[in-house]
């Protein structure tokens, strides 16, 4: 049974047609016009699901619903918060970005009905679409920790890489370097990107050691879950990196309290049921983060688990509404799902899938769950991590390369190739 036909059933996908794509193609017309593909979002989810859809189905018509006037290369925020790039870089207008074809709408979600297909503006403005993709990104939440949202607020000595106003104290701080405890926090919450934390601890301790200020300094990781990474063949490579930068890391430690009065951050031990507080002359903070505000007891959001997200069955598709598929951030499952990478190998086969949806064909299981990140070992040198969904490293012939270790050709392609490209051609959906 096709999925286009019958509310949270799918198509059966033979093994061997799995990685069959289609050409770029005319879309059968709905309600007497062309498709519409309102996409959620000019994140990078956003645009390249608008670009991929445009450059198959060039006579669809794609709607982006964004309020934010500037697209920000989140990869790179790291970098630029040591001052390895400037916010220049990794900053373009939205509008800038945008398919030639399609419409830019500088606005925000207000509610989304899916058995109506209308999506609800700030203003009261109603949009319908034919195929709805929601890539509306994940953000902060410092209110889920006792006194972190005041501390983020007046402590010029707390900073996040996923807070691009404080990334200035980062780097007034690497200046004129302060000696003491550098803590980095990450909860066990919901968030984006299990590297990047152990990005900007690596980059710091290297920038400290090239000012020969890095004895002074004890840098320690406090992380909520209970590994460090979850990929066996990469942790140990991670925890050699860490070891060689004298980098101490605690698991099973909840951040439930920031004192920026004492600077001061208070954490749940899972290991012994009781709490610990470690005093901060610089901390950084990866937040717990929540969907956008928009999916609050939206019928599209799902109601266990990863509660608030969107919900996709192996397809793309969204189990209950058939119409709408879910890209990027917005996802319902795991943080290490959610990167730049994911985004990439994800895209195309849900693009792909979209169009299959809307010719009545069936849907094909291409994506794989692959994800991963670059991570620095230091000013200089970073390693590839790349995995599926079952925690297996993809490509193993990266080993071989020694691109599985800390490199300097991967710090290359950090630093300058993933800018210069993820404008030029990922975003675009041209990759």
């Amino acid at each position: 049974m096709n999925s286009r036909n019958s509310e949270g059933s799918h198509a059966s996908v033979p093994e061997e047609n799995r990685s069959t794509k289609i050409s770029r193609t005319s879309l059968p017309r709905s309600n007497g016009g062309q498709p519409h593909v309102v996409v959620i979002g000019a994140g990078m989810a956003g645009l390249m699901s608008a670009h991929t859809a445009l450059r198959r189905a060039p006579d669809s018509r794609v709607t982006i619903v964004e309020p934010r006037p500037d697209h920000m290369l989140q990869a790179a925020l790291p970098l630029c918060a040591v001052g390895q790039l400037s916010e220049t870089k990794i900053t373009r207008p939205t509008q800038s970005l945008v398919p030639r074809k399609a419409v830019l709408l500088r606005n925000s979600v207000v509610e989304v009905d899916p058995v109506r297909k209308s999506i609800m503006l700030a203003g009261g403005e109603k949009l319908s679409y034919d195929i709805l993709i929601p890539a509306s990104g994940i953000h902060p939440d410092y209110t889920q920790i006792d006194g972190l949202a005041d501390a983020m607020r007046e402590d010029n000595s707390l900073s996040s890489v996923y807070e691009p106003k404080t990334l200035g104290r980062i780097r007034a701080m690497l200046d004129r370097p302060v000696s003491g405890n550098y803590v980095f926090v990450r909860p066990n919450a919901m968030f984006k990107c299990a590297g990047a934390i152990f990005k900007i601890a690596n980059l710091i301790d290297s920038i400290l050691r090239a000012k020969k200020t890095r004895r002074d300094v004890h840098i320690k990781i406090y992380l909520g879950n209970s590994v460090l990474f979850p990929v066996p063949d990469y942790q140990a490579r991670l925890e050699g990196i860490l070891k060689s930068n004298g980098i101490e890391v605690f698991c099973n430690r909840d951040l439930i309290r920031v004192n920026h009065a004492r600077r001061a951050f208070v954490f749940a031990n899972r290991d012994t049921g009781g709490t610990e507080e470690i005093e901060y002359a610089m901390g950084h903070v990866v937040p717990p983060m929540k969907p956008s505000p928009w999916l609050e007891e939206n019928p599209l959001a799902a109601k266990e688990g990863f509660r608030g997200f969107v919900p996709a069955n192996q397809y793309g598709q969204h189990p209950q509404y058939p119409s709408v598929w879910p890209n990027g951030d917005t996802i319902a499952e795991p943080p290490i799902f959610k990167t730049g990478a994911a985004v990439h190998f994800r895209t195309r086969p849900l693009i792909d899938n979209v169009l299959r949806y809307l010719q009545d064909k069936e849907l094909r299981e291409e994506y794989r769950g692959t994800t991963g990140c670059m991570v620095p070992s230091g000013i200089g040198k970073a390693m590839l991590v790349l995995f599926d969904k079952t925690n297996k490293p993809r490509y193993p012939w990266l080993r071989w390369a020694g691109l599985w270790s800390a490199n300097k050709p991967t710090w290359l392609m950090f630093k300058y190739g993933l800018p210069a490209f993820y404008w030029r051609a990922i975003v675009r959906g041209i990759v």
